[in-house]
């Protein structure tokens, strides 16, 4: 008999599956208690496992006298954890019958009635009819199962995670525990029958969910074109359905749910929410709706801590309105009233950590209609770094259809503290970079007359100094970085007065130093002084939260409660101009939790009259 062997098995999940008698020993279950989900999420799920007893008509010879005419086939896009269990699958099989089973994605030019007639081992949600006859329609989240249908053996689950399970569940049960192999055999043989056939389920937080008496299952989320936030919502919302239900509810625009689906879940911006947020079950259908962006959030969490919370493990939404938000103020109290300039600075998390913990994901996608609220003349970047473009396609599309300009010393270094500017209503005079050492640390700046107003001009610098990664993790040098970074932008300062003397000038960025920074008091003793200091329309926080948690199985970040936790004495990210150029109508920092959820720091923005 082999010897049984244990590897790392999915948290939760597979520690049930492991804990069952193997299905070939008859009818076992277990529960098993889930506490790994998050707020909101929290589906105290117990997972039920089932042997499904069969007869033992059909068998699949995997392996036959040491060779294999199956190959594997798993979704195209997989990920690494997912490919990294079917190598090990590969190399077990070979391990012990001496046979190697090729594996390769679900993508084909073969029919789906050419491709019944191959012997595979599919795993998870292909796109081969028997995948979704078995994954698509049985299953529910995180479910899993190991069946024959045709000449096919099918393993895994709807979502990935299920899918890793059940190839470990096939290694680790099914596999090691076959006392017809031995380790080294090299014409080996596995025959898989019915009666081997297993399957994984749970038992939800919610077993039913209605609307108007239509089970969930039946509808599909729609959101506009474009609908950047919108989407996110329906992410969210449709995550919790998932985790609490089991249900994959589809997301799609109306247009492309015409036709396909009579009962959906619309979200966005709907007739009758004027500055609140409501609820509704409306015509057979369920309404998520927000008068404008900044209160997604607000609707979102509505939904999943009133609307869905369970009653006896159902959920039967009836007819009606269910809920509405109080008339709350929004940024729009504040954005509606400007001077001649706005000037807004963001830095957007765009370098991204090898270990793929933040990639862009939404992020760069909800900006859009923050930035559009916003609405800036002047848009400054720090971290626009190469791989954030990458995958920032339209937030960067849509700066260029907004008649913004780009402003950016790539040769230079500069690539990651663009300036962007509407052309349609600002000149560019003249523009440079500044910088003390190789690297992406410096200054961007740039000289703009009002097209509206000829005599009017002025000057803004954007800035990223160094932080002490940039220096190896030595606090000391990192600051000496700042400080010459800080002597760099004063230098470009003192050339754009010899250019143009006494001109407004606005610098700004991300300085990696607090008020009491050597950094900072060098640009305070070059004569800058912070734009809070002079108006007493400022915010009081800080632009900067710290880095928050990217769930990687729904590809979204939470929402995040913005940068309250911080003051303005703290901030790092800073707005300095030269007194006596211009007035200063407002300091403000768009603190609100879709704003702080597109990256670490949050955009913060000048209101300027000029002289």
């Amino acid at each position: 008999m082999l010897m049984k062997h244990i590897r790392n098995l999915l948290p939760l999940l597979l520690v049930a599956a492991m804990l069952l008698t193997a299905p070939a020993c008859g009818k076992g279950d277990v529960t098993n208690t889930d506490t790994s989900a998050e707020s909101h999420d929290s589906a105290d799920a117990v997972s039920t496992a089932t042997t499904e007893p069969a007869a033992p008509e059909q068998k699949l010879a995997l392996v036959e006298g040491g060779k294999s005419a199956f190959k594997i086939i798993y979704p195209e896009g997989s990920g690494s954890e997912l490919m990294a269990e079917i190598t090990d699958m590969v190399q077990v099989i070979r391990d012990y019958t001496g046979a190697t089973i090729f594996y390769n994605d679900d993508f084909t030019r073969q029919s789906q009635e050419e491709l019944s007639a191959l012997p595979e081992i599919l795993i998870g949600a292909t796109n081969r009819a028997e995948s979704a006859k078995v994954v698509g329609k049985e299953l529910r989240y995180g479910e899993f199962v190991m069946a024959i249908e045709g000449n096919k053996l099918i393993l895994g689950g709807p979502n990935e995670n299920a899918s890793i399970a059940a190839v470990r569940y096939f290694v680790n049960t099914f596999l090691y525990k076959n006392e017809e192999l031995t380790k080294g055999d090299k014409s080996g043989t596995i025959l898989f029958s019915e009666s081997d056939s297993y399957r994984f389920e749970r038992r939800f937080k919610i077993e039913e969910m209605t609307v108007s008496g239509v089970p969930i299952s039946e509808f599909c989320f729609t959101v506009p074109e474009n609908g950047y936030v919108e989407t996110y919502v329906a992410q969210l919302i449709a995550r919790y359905i998932t985790k609490n239900h089991g249900e994959t509810l589809p997301i799609l625009t109306e247009a492309e749910a015409a036709g396909q689906y009579e009962h959906l879940i619309r979200v966005g911006n709907l007739p009758g929410a004027d500055k609140s947020y409501a609820i509704r079950a409306k015509d057979g259908n369920l309404e998520v709706d927000f008068d404008n962006p900044f209160l997604a959030v607000a609707a979102y969490e509505a939904v999943v801590d009133d609307i869905l919370r369970p009653v006896s493990g159902k959920v039967e939404l009836v007819e009606g309105e269910l809920f509405r938000g109080a008339t709350v103020l929004s940024p729009y109290d504040v954005l509606d009233s400007r001077g001649d300039v706005r000037i807004l600075y963001h830095n957007i998390w765009g370098y991204l950590n090898t270990d793929g913990s933040n990639p862009v994901s939404m992020r760069a996608d909800i900006a859009i209609p923050i930035y559009d609220a916003i609405a800036p003349e002047i848009l400054c970047f720090e971290e626009a770094g190469t791989p954030f473009r990458t995958e920032a396609r339209p937030l960067f599309k849509w700066l260029k259809a907004e008649n913004y300009s780009e402003i950016c010393f790539t040769n230079e270094g500069g690539t990651g503290n663009p300036i962007f500017y509407r052309k349609d209503l600002l000149e560019l005079l003249d523009s440079g970079y500044a910088k003390s050492r190789n690297g992406d640390k410096g200054t961007t700046w740039a000289i703009f007359r009002l097209k509206s107003d000829a005599n009017k001009v002025f000057a803004v610098t954007n800035s990223h100094f160094a932080a002490n990664s940039n220096a190896g993790g030595d606090a000391e040098l990192g600051n000496t970085y700042r400080v010459q970074d800080a002597k760099a932008a004063l230098q470009a300062i003192e050339g754009i007065f010899a250019k143009y003397p006494n001109v407004p000038i606005f610098v700004g960025g991300d300085f990696n130093t607090n008020p009491s920074g050597d950094p900072y008091r060098t640009l305070q003793n070059g004569g800058l002084v912070n734009v809070r200091t002079l108006t007493e329309n400022q915010s009081g926080v800080r632009p900067y939260h710290g880095s928050y948690a990217y769930d990687k199985e729904f590809d979204l970040y939470e929402p995040v409660p913005g940068a309250a936790a911080g003051t303005a004495g703290d901030s790092i990210d800073h707005i300095m101009t030269v007194p006596g150029g211009a007035t200063i109508l407002r300091q403000y920092v768009m603190d609100d939790m879709l704003s702080a959820t597109v990256s670490d720091h949050c955009p913060h923005f000048v209101d300027v009259v000029l002289p």
